[in-house]
């Protein structure tokens, strides 16, 4: 058999070579299913599928700490039946019905999303089109308390995805893309009457930011300054003040603290009860 010209050298550099452009294709296979991840992910955020599966399991958790009867019958009941709903969790079209998806072929829809995000561990999938919530579920819960499930909504709410879809246009023609799908920016889109809810969600996404930003990782903001001679610390863009009270607690009682925000802003700050 003839050698290919420069023999085993020659096939291994072919190989290298395919085996870079698998890879290169692999690369750019991840940015596009990035875009298909988070879609799937505003899905389960506006049909509140983790507050209905966290609910769920807390309910299943109560059943089972509900006291015995006399001779113990019902207490055995009630842990056999928060067992069972801690194990199989919620069908498809218990989810399907819960938020809001009573078309015929609803479930079926729901399902597939579902799949891919049990697929990312945002949920778990069990057998029997059944899904229960993990850890990363629970932070996606929108409570009243600020959650990273705000500030995920917040990222990839339709207002925002509406900005997304037209930054090809603004990259061209050097403009803000939520600017241009909207005709505003986004703090007066959220000072608009008519969005309100947009605004709530803002302030709640920024909230929880500054805990997680306060909870500290490696290095925490109070140790990465010396806050000990501060006498002023203004927090421009400091939303309801958290961090502005943390950074004046750390300088000690001579530290005075300015905030300077939006008046959406500082109109939702409770003065009077701080």
């Amino acid at each position: 058999m003839k050698q290919p010209a420069g023999g085993t050298d020659a096939r291994c550099t072919m190989l290298m070579l395919n085996g870079s452009v698998v890879a290169a294709a692999a690369t750019v296979f991840g940015a596009i299913q990035g875009h298909w991840l988070s879609a799937c992910l505003g899905v389960m955020l506006q049909l509140r599928i983790a507050d209905i599966l966290v609910d769920h399991a807390a309910s299943s958790s109560s059943h089972a700490n509900a006291p015995a009867g006399p001779n113990g019958a019902a207490g055995a009941a009630n842990d056999n039946a928060s067992a069972a709903g801690d194990s199989t969790g919620m069908s498809i079209d218990q989810l399907a019905a819960a938020c809001g998806a009573t078309s015929p072929t609803a479930s079926s829809h729901l399902y597939k999303v579902l799949r891919v995000l049990a697929q990312h561990e945002m949920l778990d999938e069990h057998p029997g089109k059944k899904f229960t919530p993990n850890a990363a579920t629970v932070q996606l819960v929108q409570g009243e308390d600020p959650s990273l499930g705000h500030m995920a909504s917040h990222l990839i709410n339709p207002p925002k995805w509406d900005a997304w879809k037209v930054l090809p246009q603004a990259v061209q023609q050097g403009k803000t893309a939520f600017v241009l799908a909207h005709g505003m920016d986004v703090y007066e889109y959220g000072e608009a009457a008519e969005h309100t809810g947009y605004g709530e969600e803002f302030m709640k996404a920024m909230s929880y930011f500054t805990r997680h930003s306060l909870a500290g990782g490696a290095t925490s903001l109070k140790d990465a300054y010396d806050w000990a001679g501060a006498r002023v610390v203004l927090d421009v863009g400091g939303g309801r003040g958290e961090l502005l009270s943390s950074a004046m607690s750390w300088a000690g009682p001579q530290c005075r603290g300015l905030l300077l925000d939006r008046q959406m802003v500082i109109d939702s700050i409770d003065i009077a009860g701080m």
